[in-house]
């Protein structure tokens, strides 16, 4: 199964998975911390850097044993962001806010990398001119 992968690869999977673990759980933060819960800020969660959002086991033991075990589906998750629901304007609704800004940072995530992606294929604006200057 893995034989024909390569380590550019895997390294572009490994930060991509970075990237969007640690916006993902910064959104969550950031949209607390607008909402006024302190508690990710007090901790430092409100960071790009991955290290405040890794959890050893959950972000890299357990995807390792995913990953060598069959069927080898990679499960793999980051330490949650705390936020106390006392503290957040509008009850509920405050912390369904909360909840969303994780999954939607990364489908911003996947339509900014849908469009470079297309922007440096073959076919779009920056790849035509590479494929142009190639010949």
């Amino acid at each position: 199964m893995f034989d024909s992968i390569t380590l550019n690869q895997i390294l572009i999977v490994i930060g991509v998975l970075l990237v969007s673990m640690t916006v993902h759980e910064a959104a969550h933060a950031f949209a607390g911390l607008k909402l006024g819960d302190t508690t990710a800020a007090e901790e430092g969660r409100i960071s790009l850097n991955p290290a405040k959002h890794i959890d050893p086991f959950m972000t890299i033991i357990l995807p390792a044993i995913t990953l060598i075990l069959p069927p080898h589906a990679l499960i793999m998750a980051a330490k949650p962001v705390p936020f106390n629901p006392d503290r957040v304007k509008w009850d509920e609704f405050g912390a369904a806010l909360i909840a969303a800004a994780g999954p939607l940072s990364n489908f911003v995530l996947a339509v900014v990398g849908a469009g470079i992606i297309n922007y440096f294929a073959p076919g779009g604006v920056f790849g035509d001119i590479m494929q142009i200057s190639s010949t």
